[in-house]
Parts: C-alpha cells; structure tokens; sequence
C-alpha cells in the first residue's frame, strides 16, 4: 500500500474507500485508480489533510511530483 501524504479536499469535496482518483505522473501519462484508504491528519490548520492509501500500486509507480486528482476535479480542470 502507497501513501499519498498532505491532500486537501476542495470545498464540500468528501473523500471515501473506494472513491476513483487519477494520478498524472510527472512523464506526463495518468492512471486510474481507486482509494484503498484514508488517514486523516489533524492540525492547526483550518482545514484537515488526509492521506490517501492506494493498495494497486508500489511507491515506484507513484514518483515524487504525481499530482493526485479526484475524478470529478480532473474533468473540470481538463474542460
């Protein structure tokens, strides 16, 4: 299982097992994929980060630099 540290949902965005997420790796192709799991960091900041635990992949699959995008806010930013 990878660890995908320090995402912050966007607005009313609720993350949850089993949600697609896409990942776009920093040589430019993306992959499909689902959330294995989730930790939520507590802190002082006004907003919690989460940590999303992906079980298909090793952490050679997931380089420094991929950009981890809920589904639904990968097509927005693509339109």
């Amino acid at each position: 299982m990878v660890p995908i540290p320090g995402i912050a949902p966007q607005g009313e965005e609720r993350l949850k097992v089993g949600d697609p997420i896409l990942l776009r790796l920093p040589d430019g192709s993306s992959r499909l994929c689902s959330i294995g799991g989730l930790e939520v960091l507590m802190g002082s900041k006004p907003r919690n980060d989460v940590v999303v635990l992906l079980k298909e992949f090793s952490r050679e699959d997931v380089p420094i630099g991929t950009e981890v995008w809920s589904v639904d806010h990968a097509k927005q930013a693509s339109a």
